[in-house]
């Protein structure tokens, strides 16, 4: 949480629909969400990854609809996702 600090901004809609419709319309600069139900997730990764993101699981690996653990970072593409994940998820 002391890395968020590095983000200038941080909200919550509290609902993942809405956050990426704002995401995939560039109102966003990255999403990122702990909990991964897939009627939360499975549309709004696909609709964002069409319109150019980028879209992984904190460990780097490929979000699958199976997967209800292990989070999920979304950026407008993979330099800014690897810079988020570099400088605002990596614990030293």
């Amino acid at each position: 949480m002391a890395n968020l600090a590095k983000v200038a901004f941080a909200s919550n809609y509290r609902c993942a629909a809405h956050e990426y419709r704002t995401f995939a319309a560039g109102h966003l600069h990255y999403l990122m969400y702990n909990k991964l139900m897939p009627w939360d997730h499975l549309a709004g990764t696909l609709i964002s990854q069409e319109a150019g993101a980028y879209a992984a699981r904190f460990d780097g690996s490929p979000y699958k609809p199976r997967h209800v653990e292990g989070g999920l970072l979304l950026a407008p593409d993979r330099d800014s996702w690897e810079m988020m994940r570099r400088e605002v998820f990596t614990v030293d």
